[in-house]
């Protein structure tokens, strides 16, 4: 069983973490540590080459930044990389999830007169959600009594996402959101208990990072395609068009980046359980209309919702987050972070956060093996 350093740097070395042959050449004779102690760097990278740059508003980056939470996301992505490979019933259910999306966009391009898609529906999913799941921590660090400073697509602030009349404007297309009914249909109802009653089910009243990053990123992704589209004279009249080389798509707004939108607005949601000692959190739920949350169930099931399922254990499991940056290098807590995976089991050995809790995935725990049940 290798740590988790290891691993990195074999998953670097077969060129798995680049969707963008631009982005491998530009990092292949670096090594993982480049990206690893300059992950900011390679975030900014990732999305300046596939001309994205337009969602990594600087403001929501800075906050990251300062909170040191961008070795944590950079870390989380690659350890999807891995989940994805080594967990049987993952694999199966995303590989499934993107031929879908491919399909739908394979015809989109058809009807355009185009022949392409996307070479590698997964990786292009995956960075785009992963790379983008904490960037709502500005709001979730904002006092919840005052606005949020952030303008955004001419929106005063991120409450009006949310309660505007006319909010579903601003929420991701639905229809491919492949995330728990429960958990979608309640992200508007959790985000304002949130900010009145947070400090009674979690640790203090604010604005939830999940669901107000997932809202606003979804939406800075398509202004981000508005705008590539007004640039491009010769493709106002089309949704699918060919700029620089790349695919541009009304479709994959709809399909790829909704979905991974959606799994940002609801990684940080949480169930409660019928029997939760904490009564204080039982009745807030059932107060602010949050009762479907109220299960024994695992909501988070890996053949429904294999992306949520993905981006929910990466960002569980990677041991960044938990060890802080303060006495160790990122290059020690990998290495001293051991985590072996064998068709639906992790064994994890050594990691900064003991008796580690899976059970909201569905995974059940023997010792230091935890099994998808």
């Amino acid at each position: 069983m290798d740590n988790l350093y290891e691993e990195y740097r074999r998953v670097f070395e077969t060129g798995k973490l680049f969707y963008y042959d631009d982005l491998k050449t530009e990092y292949e004779n670096k090594g993982i540590d480049s990206i690893l102690d300059n992950s900011e760097e390679f975030i900014k990278a990732y999305f300046k080459t596939g001309e994205k740059g337009g969602a990594l508003n600087n403001k929501l980056l800075e906050e990251l930044k300062v909170k040191k939470r961008l070795p944590h996301v950079v870390s989380s992505f690659i350890l999807g990389i891995i989940l994805k490979d080594r967990i049987v019933v993952l694999k199966s259910a995303l590989d499934k999830k993107c031929k879908e999306f491919h399909r739908l966009l394979i015809e989109e391009c058809k009807q355009n007169g185009l022949v392409s898609g996307l070479c590698d529906p997964f990786t292009f999913t995956w960075f785009l959600t992963c790379l983008g799941h904490d960037i709502g921590y500005l709001f979730e660090y904002e006092d919840a009594t005052k606005k949020p400073s952030l303008l955004i697509d001419s929106i005063e602030n991120v409450d009006n996402y949310i309660s505007d009349r006319e909010m579903e404007e601003y929420l991701p297309p639905a229809e491919h959101a492949i995330v728990p009914m429960q958990l979608k249909n309640n992200c508007v109802n959790y985000y304002k208990a949130g900010i009145v009653d947070g400090d009674k089910f979690r640790e203090k009243k604010c604005r939830d990072h999940g669901v107000s990053g997932g809202i606003v990123y979804y939406n800075l992704l398509k202004k981000n395609y508005e705008k590539v589209k007004k640039d491009s004279v010769e493709h106002k009249k089309s949704d699918c068009f060919f700029k620089n080389g790349r695919l541009w798509s009304k479709k994959i707004l709809a399909t790829y980046i909704a979905a991974g939108s959606w799994a940002i607005i609801c990684h940080n949601m949480w169930r409660r359980k019928k029997n939760d000692t904490n009564k204080t959190a039982l009745d807030t739920y059932k107060s602010r209309g949050l009762g479907e949350l109220i299960t024994n169930e695992p909501l988070i099931k890996v053949h429904e919702h294999p992306f949520l399922f993905l981006l929910a254990l990466a960002d569980t499991l990677e041991p960044i987050k938990k060890s802080g940056l303060q006495l160790k290098t990122i290059k020690d807590i990998l290495e001293g972070t051991k985590i072996s995976i064998k068709k639906d089991k992790l064994f994890i050995k050594s990691h900064p956060k003991e008796n580690l809790d899976l059970e909201f995935l569905g995974y059940e725990k023997k010792g230091q093996t935890y099994r998808i049940c």
